[in-house]
């Protein structure tokens, strides 16, 4: 289990393909990112509702069991949405490239929760501090 600020990443399965199983705390949201090589097909699970977000502002709405394939290179960011305030999960099915994730924005707020959780180091968080200020 890799642990993340908004929830963590379950490796289901690592060989030709991969599959990992996201969970998503309520109210939290991925950083925007993209993926150099990776292609993924995102899979929700009940009773979850997952928004994804594109750099270009484009939303889509996902219910549970439909899917969604995002091709490698385009920047996205998702969050769970659900009634109750449950931690929820989806499924990611890629190609197998496990380190090829890219921030591209991130807030201040979510800067501060990865430098507390130790994710990144003080020098980093500064980087981004500055890159999204300016």
């Amino acid at each position: 289990m890799i642990k993340k600020r908004w929830g963590h990443e379950e490796m289901i399965y690592l060989g030709p393909y991969m599959v990992k199983r996201i969970v998503l705390k309520s109210g939290k949201h991925t950083s925007m990112h993209y993926h150099a090589f990776k292609t993924e097909t995102l899979i929700i699970e009940p009773p979850g509702v997952l928004l994804v977000r594109f750099d270009d502002g484009r939303i889509v709405r996902l219910e549970p069991h439909e899917t969604l394939t995002i091709p490698n290179g385009r920047a996205h960011a998702h969050q769970m949405i659900n009634e109750g305030g449950v931690t929820v999960s989806y499924i990611e099915a890629s190609t197998p490239h496990p380190t090829d994730s890219f921030r591209v924005t991130d807030t201040l707020e979510s800067i501060s929760e990865l430098l507390a959780d130790g994710t990144i180091t003080e020098e980093e968080a500064c980087q981004l501090r500055t890159k999204v200020t300016s």
